[in-house]
């Protein structure tokens, strides 16, 4: 059972006090969006973090959460939903592609990023299992729009379903970059070979991944040839504890829930908890390409920068709302952020 008292969790001050820390030690990294991105000196990270993610803009387009793996660590609920259901898109809007041309009228401008995920969207280019629009239609129907910069475009996937022949319709399409996430295949060598394709194929390519403690030297052993390959970016996730990952990552004792702490102000929302661990681990990597030169620009993809997405993507959910509250510019809204400690 999920813990629900807020004496039990380790607070996210912990969590900013030990990654401050840990920061100290990268001879060749610099904090960035008041500690929320770390990165090495003078690289930029990709448009869809900086632009999107980090700056107010983001969509995240959930397609469906059907995915052929099912990763234990997955922070995701797992059962497909019923026909209709546009809950997996919460507030990152639209679920529909009449609502994102809707949007587009007056947000031509404020959409700076669209991503596409899941579930695995890999296995829903044509159509969704539930029968709704697939990326190739996404695509098509944003290609269509005038937009006055056209946001950047990017996938997440496990590798499996990833071919030659979708991979060059989707950058024919628009795609500029595809994330992979090799904790879900343990980084198995198909996967790393199906890479070096795409990045043949595509502008840019990442590897997204939660940092496991019981994949950490495959992690690491897998970094030069990461360099190797051309990867762009690596972006490095905190293990996210959720309700769906919360039994089953407990009582294996991977998880040692005396080290979960919350992100949340009231501490006991169940969907706002990371593992202290992870966050340690994420550094264990960072340290090692610091140490070793490997060219590879990392991002610290954990919970504090997890506290600056979601203020991102509900504050471009405030501009799809019918409101008479002054949004105001994205710099303003970060102001009012900082003046009730979202951000630290």
């Amino acid at each position: 059972m999920i813990i629900q008292d807020e004496k039990l969790l380790l607070g996210y001050d912990v969590a900013v006090s030990i990654s401050n820390q840990l920061r100290k030690q990268i001879k060749g990294g610099e904090e960035a969006d008041d500690g929320a991105t770390f990165k090495p000196k003078g690289k930029e990270l990709s448009r869809g973090c900086q632009e999107a993610c980090k700056g107010g803009g983001w969509i995240c387009i959930y397609l469906s959460r059907v995915c052929n793996r099912k990763c234990h660590f997955c922070p995701q609920y797992r059962e497909a939903p019923n026909v209709g259901d546009e809950s997996w898109s919460s507030f990152q809007n639209p679920p529909t592609i009449e609502k994102l041309k809707r949007y587009s009228l007056t947000l031509k401008n404020d959409i700076k990023g669209i991503s596409f995920t899941g579930g695995e969207p890999f296995q829903q280019l044509e159509r969704t299992p539930e029968g709704f629009p697939g990326i190739y239609e996404w695509l098509d129907a944003i290609n269509e729009i005038k937009w006055n910069k056209k946001p950047y475009l990017w996938i997440y996937t496990n590798g499996d379903f990833v071919t030659e022949d979708n991979v060059t319709k989707l950058v024919d399409k628009g795609i500029q970059e595809i994330r992979f996430d090799l904790a879900a295949s343990d980084y198995n060598s198909k996967t790393l070979k199906k890479m070096e394709m795409v990045r043949r194929k595509v502008d840019k390519l990442a590897v997204e991944v939660p940092v496991l403690g019981w994949q950490l030297d495959k992690l690491i052993g897998t970094l030069k040839r990461l360099e190797d390959i051309g990867v762009d970016y690596l972006n490095l996730h905190e293990l996210h504890m959720t309700p769906f990952n919360w039994d089953y990552l407990v009582s294996t004792g991977l998880v040692d829930y005396k080290l979960v702490y919350s992100i949340s102000q009231d501490k006991i929302n169940p969907n706002w908890q990371y593992y202290l661990p992870s966050l340690i681990d994420i550094y264990t990597v960072i340290r090692y390409i610091d140490d070793n030169n490997i060219d590879l620009i990392y991002n610290d993809c954990g919970s504090r920068n997890y506290r600056l997405q979601v203020i991102s993507m509900r504050y471009l959910n405030l501009k799809t709302i019918k409101t008479d509250r002054k949004i105001g510019t994205w710099e303003e809204h970060l102001g009012n952020m900082r003046k009730v400690k979202w951000i630290p």
